[in-house]
């Protein structure tokens, strides 16, 4: 069963965005009837197949309207919703307020579900370890953390007054002279933090207090 469920995620990764795929089809690609699928998967994950693709591209949407400009409408085309309305009405179910009030308030984007399968900025999908976290994953987790920190910190910025951004932030910058690759995970993995909490604490005094001076727990919970 566990090879068929990861050959299902594998199906359903490369299938979010054909809304016009129906479920008897994305079964026919794992080799399975409907049926077969529905109570394979639910017995997997907890969810049937339909629901778990609804979350998974409401958890996307989200990840839009925190990250993208773009109007609530394209987000809700790109998660299959005909109009703005079916699309409000699926993210307040699930997410408690509208994505009007969400996007100026943001909270945590992955939505409880027993499976523990998620989408995973910017575009996959986050499947629980079956074996302990090795080095790589956790290095990847932190360098993801700092792009998606970097751009919760641009967006914050993007609210504050010139003088409000004017107000100087005590920082030493000094050359790397390394292999680049290297060099710029060792940037994130210490200077990069360091510098990320002094922005963190000054965009806190300026009244943007919802990134918990940048601690990582919350983002990787």
């Amino acid at each position: 069963m566990t090879d068929v469920f990861a050959a299902f995620v594998s199906a359903l990764a490369d299938a979010l965005d054909e809304h016009e795929a129906t479920a008897a089809e994305l079964a026919a690609r794992v080799r399975l009837s409907r049926s077969h699928l529905d109570r394979m998967v639910e017995a997997a994950a907890g969810e049937r197949p339909a629901q778990l693709r609804r979350r998974i591209l409401l958890e996307r949407a989200a990840y839009r309207l925190l990250t993208g400009p773009g109007h609530i409408l394209d987000v809700a085309v790109e998660a299959g919703y005909g109009s703005h309305e079916a699309f409000t009405r699926a993210f307040s179910r699930a997410y408690g307020v509208p994505p009007a009030h969400w996007r100026g308030r943001p909270d945590r984007i992955r939505l409880e579900a027993p499976s523990g399968i998620h989408f995973h900025p910017p575009n996959g999908l986050r499947v629980p370890a079956r074996d302990e976290v090795s080095s790589m994953d956790l290095i990847r987790t932190m360098v993801d953390h700092h792009i998606w920190l970097l751009g919760q910190m641009l967006r914050q910025a993007g609210s504050l007054t010139d003088e409000q951004l004017d107000r100087p932030i005590e920082i030493s910058v000094e050359g790397i002279d390394a292999d680049p690759a290297g060099a710029m995970i060792a940037h994130v993995l210490t200077f990069a933090s360091y510098r990320r909490t002094l922005v963190a604490g000054a965009l806190h005094d300026a009244g943007c207090d919802d990134l918990d001076s940048g601690d990582p727990i919350r983002w990787i919970s």
